[in-house]
């Protein structure tokens, strides 16, 4: 193992955002999508 400097410790980057990004943003066009299909075509419930 070896002990990383300063500098090279400030210059790591996580590659988690984008992702965590990326899902936020699909999941709240799925839900959009989804409120809109239900406004717009709305299927009652059969009892």
């Amino acid at each position: 193992m070896r002990i990383l400097k300063e500098q090279e410790l400030a210059s790591i980057k996580g590659g988690g955002a984008g992702v965590a990004i990326g899902i936020v943003v699909g999941t709240i066009i799925v839900f959009l999508a989804g409120l809109l299909d239900g406004i717009s075509r709305p299927i009652s419930c059969e009892k």
